[in-house]
């Protein structure tokens, strides 16, 4: 984990949060410029509907993280996500689509509401078995 001069932490290897919850591996990059639960931000995570980003996202919510933005390619697993989030009562909303496209930051920032974005996880990814060999 690292800080920056602006208070900005990142962490490569995993995720650390101040509730002790740890995710080690090949893992996201997270930074986050708020206390968790700041009322007027919100926190991104990519690649929210499976394995490290959705982990990342329910320890968010853990952690005191109110309002999030889940983003995610695969649209019907992110709605499985984001509704076993949403009976801890944290606003969650849901972004489909990837990441990778040039207009995706432009839809990330107007699904946010003009809310400050205090935090952001980037899990998302391709593995192996997504990839078509054919």
């Amino acid at each position: 984990m690292s800080v920056s001069d602006t208070g900005v932490v990142s962490v490569v290897v995993g995720v650390a949060l101040s509730s002790g919850a740890v995710s080690v591996g090949a893992g996201p990059v997270v930074a986050s410029t708020a206390a968790p639960g700041a009322s007027d931000a919100s926190a991104v995570v990519t690649g929210a509907a499976r394995g490290i980003g959705a982990a990342c996202a329910k320890a968010l919510v853990e952690d005191g993280w109110s309002d999030l933005l889940l983003c995610d390619l695969n649209g019907d697993l992110l709605a499985e996500t984001a509704q076993s989030l949403h009976n801890s009562g944290a606003r969650i909303a849901t972004l489909a689509g990837d990441v990778s496209a040039p207009d995706f930051m432009e839809k990330m920032i107007a699904a946010c509401d003009g809310k400050p974005v205090a935090a952001a996880v980037h899990a998302a990814g391709v593995s192996p078995k997504m990839v078509d060999t054919s």
